[in-house]
């Protein structure tokens, strides 16, 4: 039986996609009082919380990255050029090196979430993540 009607909403009138949303985000129900008596609403949540719970799962697992990932994405960088020009200033051209742009460029890397350097050993377990509760 399918969750919504051809309109996105549960047989009570809630829509979907607001069910979703308080599951996927964690917020606050839109009408709490309702949602306590409604069987459509607990029916709906219960399903979407059951799938999100297998997203979450997928989530936590950790992903398996290349060892000499950041060894190829910087050689290919490095490939590209050895000095890159700016367009002209006022007083005169500016010119920038490979050497530079590569560490800009690692440095932006290892600055993002998730990365590294260099794979932790022993690897730290995924942070438990608590599924929010509805009701």
């Amino acid at each position: 039986m399918a969750l919504s009607d051809e309109r996105g909403h549960v047989p009570c009138g809630t829509e979907l996609d607001a069910l979703v949303r308080q599951v996927t985000e964690c917020g606050p129900p839109v009408d709490a009082a309702h949602q306590r008596e409604c069987a459509h609403c607990r029916r709906a949540l219960e399903r979407i919380e059951s799938v999100w719970h297998d997203v979450r799962g997928f989530a936590e697992q950790p992903v398996s990255v290349p060892r000499d990932l950041l060894r190829q994405v910087m050689s290919r960088v490095r490939s590209h050029s050895t000095q890159v020009s700016l367009p002209a200033q006022p007083l005169g051209a500016t010119t920038v090196s490979s050497a530079i742009i590569g560490q800009v460029a690692r440095r932006a890397a290892l600055e993002s979430t998730g990365s590294r350097s260099r794979p932790r050993w022993p690897p730290t377990p995924p942070a438990a993540r608590s599924a929010c509760a509805f009701g």
